[in-house]
C-alpha cells in the first residue's frame, strides 16, 4: 500500500460534499435535462465500475490467497521432503517456519486491509447512491426552480409589456393633457376677450340707458303734449256735450216716439187680441165642421139601419134617432153659417192691420231722422278725434321706433351675454375635464412607478436566479468533470493502486 494513500479518507484533490443539500436556484430546462441525463449516466457507470473493480479485486485476492496457501503447502510439503532427505537443521526449519508465520501474518494483514478496502468501496457505493439520489432530487427541484424561473420571466416580459402599454397610456395621457391644457389657455384667452367685450358691452348698455333715460324724459314731455291735446279733447268734449244737448232734445222726440211705439204696442196686442179671437173662431168653426160630419156620418147610419130594419118597433125608434140626428146636423149647419157670416171682425180686424201700418210707417220716419242727426253728429266727432289721433299717432310712432332700437339693442345685449356665459360654462366643463385628466395622471404615474418598482424588484431577482444559475452550472462541471475522470485515477487518488490490487 502506498505511503501517501490512507485507507478510508479521500485525498485533498478530490474532496467533494457526497450528500450536500441542493441549492435553491434554477436552469433553463435544456440545460437542467442534460445534467439529470450526464449525472445519471456517469453515476451509473461509476457505480458499475466500481462494483465491478471491488468484485475483481476480491476475486483476484481470493486467488491469490490462495495461490499463497498453495505455495505454503508446497513449502511445507517441500521442508518435509526435505526433511526426510537432506536432514536440514532444525533452526532453519524454526527460520522458515517464522518467515512463513510472517508471511501468514503479512498475508493476514493484507486481507483485512483488502476488507476494509472493500468496506470502503461499499461505502463509496453507498455515497456515490447517496449522490446519485441527491443528484436526483437536486436536479428535480432545478427543474421546479427552472418552471418557476420561466414563469417568472414570463411574468416579467408580461409585466415589462404591460409597462409599456401603460407608458404609451401615460405618453397619450400627457398628450391629451397638454392638447386640453392648450385648449384651455386659448378658450382662457377667448374668455379674456369675451370679458373685455362683456365690459365693452356694459358700457353700450349704460349708453343704451343714458338714451333710454333721454327718450323716457321725451316720453314724458310727449305725455305734457298730450296733456295739452287732451285739454283740446275736452275742448271737443264741450263741443260734444253741446251736441249732447242736440241728442237731449232728440231724447225728447226719441220720448214721444217710443210712446207712439207704445201706443202702437198696444194697437199690436188689440191686434192679438183680435187674431187669437179669429183663431178661437176658426177652432170652433172647424169643430163644428168635424160635429157636422160626424153628425152626418150617424144620420147616414141610421138611415142605412132604417133601410135594414124589419121590424115595426125598430123602425119606429131608428126614425126617431134619425130625425133628432137631422135636427142636430141642421143646428150644427146653421152655427157653421153663423160663425162664417160675421163681417164685424174682419172690419175691426182691417182698421187695426193699416192703424198699425201708419204707426209702423211714423215710427220709421222719425227713427230715420234721429239716424240722420246722430250720423251728422258722430261724423263730427269722429273727425275730430281723427285729427286729434293723427297727431298723437305721429309722436306715438317715433317713440316706438326709439323703444323698438333700443329693444333691439337691449335683445342683442341679451344675446351676446348668453353666448358669452355658454362660453363660460364650457370653459368649466373644459377645466372639470383637466382636473379629471389630471387625476387619472396622476393615478397612471403611481402606477407607472409601482411597475417600475416590480420591473427593478424582478430585475433583482433575475440577476440573482442568474448568478445561482452560474453557481449551480459551475458546480455542474465540476461535478461532470469530477465524474469524467477514470476510475483508475479516482482508485489512485483513495490509494487503491494496481501493484496493491497485484500483491493481494
Amino acid at each position: 500500500m502506498p505511503k501517501n494513500s490512507r485507507p478510508g479518507r479521500m485525498p485533498r484533490s478530490f474532496a467533494f460534499p457526497l450528500s450536500a443539500a441542493p441549492a435553491q436556484v434554477s436552469v433553463s430546462g435544456t440545460n437542467a435535462e442534460g445534467i439529470h441525463a450526464h449525472d445519471g449516466s456517469d453515476t451509473e457507470s461509476v457505480a458499475e465500475s466500481i462494483a465491478s473493480l471491488a468484485t475483481l479485486n476480491q476475486d483476484r485476492s481470493r486467488d491469490e490467497l490462495r495461490a499463497e496457501r498453495a505455495k505454503a503447502r508446497n513449502l511445507a510439503e517441500q521442508l518435509e521432503s526435505l526433511k526426510k532427505r537432506s536432514g536440514v537443521q532444525d533452526d532453519l526449519i524454526a527460520s522458515i517456519r517464522e518467515k512463513l508465520a510472517a508471511r501468514e501474518e503479512e498475508m493476514s494483514a493484507k486481507c483485512e486491509a483488502n476488507d476494509k478496502q472493500a468496506a470502503q468501496i461499499a461505502e463509496l457505493e453507498r455515497q456515490l447512491h447517496d449522490i446519485q439520489k441527491s443528484s436526483d432530487e437536486r436536479v428535480s427541484v432545478l427543474e421546479r426552480e427552472l418552471s418557476a424561473m420561466k414563469e417568472a420571466l414570463d411574468q416579467a416580459t408580461r409585466d415589462s409589456a404591460q409597462l409599456a402599454e401603460s407608458r404609451s397610456q401615460l405618453q397619450q395621457a400627457e398628450d391629451a393633457h397638454q392638447s386640453v391644457v392648450n385648449e384651455l389657455s386659448s378658450a382662457k384667452q377667448d374668455l379674456e376677450k369675451a370679458l373685455v367685450s362683456l365690459e365693452e358691452q356694459k358700457a353700450l348698455r349704460i349708453d343704451a340707458q343714458n338714451q333710454l333715460e333721454q327718450q323716457s324724459k321725451l316720453l314724458s314731455d310727449t305725455r305734457q303734449e298730450l296733456h295739452s291735446e287732451s285739454s283740446k279733447l275736452n275742448d271737443a268734449q264741450k263741443e260734444a256735450s253741446a251736441a249732447a244737448e242736440a241728442k237731449a232734445s232728440f231724447e225728447k222726440e226719441n220720448t214721444q216716439r217710443r210712446k207712439a211705439e207704445e201706443m202702437l204696442e198696444q194697437e199690436r196686442g188689440k191686434l192679438a187680441e183680435v187674431e187669437a179671437k179669429l183663431q178661437e173662431t176658426q177652432l170652433s168653426l172647424s169643430r163644428a165642421e168635424a160635429d157636422r160630419d160626424a153628425q152626418a156620418s150617424k144620420l147616414a147610419d141610421a138611415e142605412s139601419r132604417l133601410a135594414k130594419a124589419g121590424n115595426r118597433e125598430d123602425i119606429d125608434n131608428l126614425t126617431t134617432e134619425r130625425d133628432a140626428l137631422r135636427s142636430e146636423l141642421d143646428h150644427a149647419t146653421k152655427q157653421l153659417a153663423d160663425t162664417n157670416s160675421e163681417p164685424a171682425n174682419t172690419s175691426e180686424m182691417e182698421s187695426l192691420k193699416s192703424e198699425l201700418a201708419d204707426a209702423q210707417n211714423a215710427f220709421s220716419e222719425s227713427q230715420r231722422d234721429f239716424a240722420e242727426q246722430m250720423s251728422a253728429i258722430v261724423m263730427q266727432h269722429q273727425k275730430d278725434m281723427e285729427v286729434l289721433s293723427r297727431s298723437s299717432q305721429s309722436q306715438l310712432e317715433e317713440l316706438e321706433a326709439s323703444l323698438k332700437s333700443e329693444k333691439d339693442a337691449h335683445s342683442t345685449l341679451k344675446t351676446r351675454v348668453s353666448e358669452l356665459e355658454q362660453q363660460l360654462s364650457t370653459l368649466r366643463a373644459h377645466e372639470e375635464r383637466a382636473k379629471k385628466l389630471d387625476d387619472e395622471l396622476s393615478v397612471a404615474q403611481k402606477t407607472v412607478a409601482s411597475l417600475t418598482e416590480l420591473t427593478s424588484g424582478l430585475e433583482r431577482q433575475r440577476s440573482t436566479l442568474e448568478e445561482e444559475l452560474a453557481s449551480v452550472r459551475a458546480a455542474a462541471e465540476v461535478a461532470r468533470s469530477a465524474r469524467s475522470v477514470p476510475i483508475e485515477d479516482v482508485l489512485a487518488q483513495l490509494g487503491i493502486t494496481g501493484d496493491y490490487v497485484r500483491v493481494c
